[in-house]
């Protein structure tokens, strides 16, 4: 039989060494960063415990933050929502035509003026009918008004017998915000100083027949 190759003596000895070396090494590294991670954790409850108030006052004004932003914000709407809720748009024919304001307003009633249009050449004679009322700086103006309003009356008709046939016929728009100055104009000057004023002449008729 041949003899066994004798092995070179250390052979294996070495190689056990490194592995010991280097199984310290991987041991001496784990525990570096074990000491680290409880070194940071350290410092992480150290930071917490001193700004613990400031963490929380932030964490209460994040959490209000949220809780504004929910229930303010507008709900997004989308375009069959908006077709539903839509305001149908009115046309100016169907719009109804505003009346004069007078709610909540002091007025006087006056009782209605008739006068004869003169007739001029073929057309017939025509009459203009128009009532009216005064709008009152005060309700007790009304007492002053009741004092006077024979001559009041009298100057009013005047005002309206001076005006020509055509401003009546034709210029109708025109001649009522003409005589609702010059009416308030003539009234006012016969009130009592002091008593309140009229402020507004509305007509709630004005007809020509």
């Amino acid at each position: 039989m041949a003899e066994e190759e004798e092995k070179p003596e250390g052979e294996g000895g070495e190689d056990s060494v490194d592995e010991a070396a280097e199984l310290q090494k991987m041991l001496g590294e784990a525990e570096a960063a074990e000491a680290e991670s409880k070194d940071t954790l350290k410092k992480l409850i150290v930071f917490v415990k001193k700004y613990k108030l400031y963490i929380i006052i932030g964490v209460v004004v994040i959490f209000l933050g949220i809780v504004v932003s929910f229930f303010f914000s507008e709900p997004e709407i989308t375009e069959e929502e908006k077709e539903e809720i839509a305001i149908p748009e009115i046309s100016e024919e169907e719009a109804p035509e505003e009346g004069p304001k007078i709610l909540n307003a002091n007025i006087y009633q006056l009782e209605p003026f008739l006068l004869p249009l003169k007739a001029t050449g073929e057309e017939p004679d025509r009459f203009v009918n128009i009532k009216l009322f005064f709008v009152l700086s005060n309700r007790k103006l009304d007492k002053e008004l009741d004092k006077n309003i024979q001559t009041i009356r009298e100057n009013i008709y005047n005002l309206l017998k001076r005006k020509k046939p055509k401003e009546y016929l034709r210029y109708k728009m025109r001649i009522k915000e003409r005589l609702k100055r010059e009416i308030v104009t003539v009234a006012n000057s016969l009130l009592a100083s002091g008593s309140g004023t009229i402020q507004d002449v509305l007509f709630t008729e004005f007809v020509v027949k």
